[in-house]
């Protein structure tokens, strides 16, 4: 990044390489249609170019990126036609494994699916929370500086999100049919 920002243009190339299937699936598991959220990468490494010299190079390279990331994701959110419906098509949050037989496979993306909805219905803020800490792996300090806070209050703003999220899986798990569930047996 400190050689984007010394101008060195191919060193984006790089960079867009290494991070953009990552922001692209980190919007999809926002709720972004797939279209949008090639868009939305585009549109982040554009003002990464754009805001390049004010990349302080403290090591906080990710951060700093998602940073970006959240508000391009934030000014889509006012564009509706830029949301998923989500259904049963969709891309889910894990790739199949290859060893794994049919029957496993359709558990698992049964299970991700339901997964994907629960995420759905926590506040964007707290989805975006949980998929940054779980998902893109970033530590609490890192999220405090992204979310502007502590990390004392990003580990329980975490809490809560996760305790919502388990409500919203276990309550979806509950209206499953039971025919669905044995479909494969």
């Amino acid at each position: 990044m400190l050689q984007v920002a010394a101008g060195q243009r191919d060193a984006l190339a790089r960079l867009f390489d290494r991070y953009h299937k990552r922001l692209f699936q980190h919007f999809v598991r926002l709720g972004h249609a797939r279209a949008a959220s090639d868009d939305l990468v585009q549109d982040t490494f554009l003002r990464v170019l754009r805001l390049g010299s004010s990349y302080r190079g403290d090591g906080y390279f990710i951060g700093w990126l998602y940073r970006i990331a959240r508000n391009v994701a934030n000014d889509a959110w006012q564009d509706i036609a830029c949301l998923d419906p989500l259904d049963d098509d969709m891309a889910l949050l894990l790739p199949a494994s290859p060893d794994h037989d049919p029957a496993t496979q359709h558990e698992t993306a049964a299970l991700e699916l339901r997964l994907q909805r629960a995420l759905r219905q926590l506040p964007r803020e707290s989805r975006e929370l949980v998929l940054l800490s779980r998902v893109s792996e970033l530590d609490s300090e890192t999220l405090a500086r992204l979310f502007d806070c502590t990390a004392g209050t990003v580990k329980v703003r975490l809490h809560r999100a996760l305790l919502q999220l388990r409500h919203h899986f276990d309550t979806l798990s509950e209206s499953v049919p039971a025919k669905e569930e044995t479909a494969h047996d």
